[in-house]
């Protein structure tokens, strides 16, 4: 048998582009657009990739730092997610996420890049995964 939910300690998040979460409580979570702030870099790691010759160990340092670059990147949007979902779920009991289809509106090219970098499907897996 499941146990009772208690809906007194609920809220529900609408999440968004330019700030990350709007939820029911008022509160406003600005998105950090880890991706975005990185550009600049990444494309001067990749022209320098460019510039190195095929199969010298030199481009193989450039990829190799450009992959660690990613990984930055990448571990910046997974703490900042895990910590958010962190934070909701211990201050609420349920808590209510709009349901997107987020494949069909990456297919826009103007706002994939911003969508893909919010990462709303890593946040709504970190919420159900997060109990405590």
């Amino acid at each position: 048998m499941l146990p009772k939910i208690n809906f007194v300690k609920s809220v529900g998040i609408d999440v968004g582009m330019k700030n990350f979460a709007y939820d029911s409580d008022g509160f406003v979570t600005p998105n950090p657009l880890n991706l975005q702030k990185m550009l600049k870099p990444l494309a001067r790691i990749q022209r320098k990739i460019s510039r190195r010759q095929k199969g010298s160990n030199n481009r193989k340092k450039a990829v190799r730092f450009y992959q660690i670059m990613h990984e930055r990147i990448r571990n910046k949007r997974r703490d900042f997610l895990h910590k958010l979902s962190t934070k909701y779920a211990k201050k609420y009991d349920a808590v209510f996420v709009e349901k997107l289809q987020k494949m069909n509106m990456v297919k826009n090219h103007c706002f994939a890049k911003n969508i893909l970098d919010s990462g709303w499907g890593t946040f709504t897996t970190c919420l159900t995964t997060s109990v405590f």
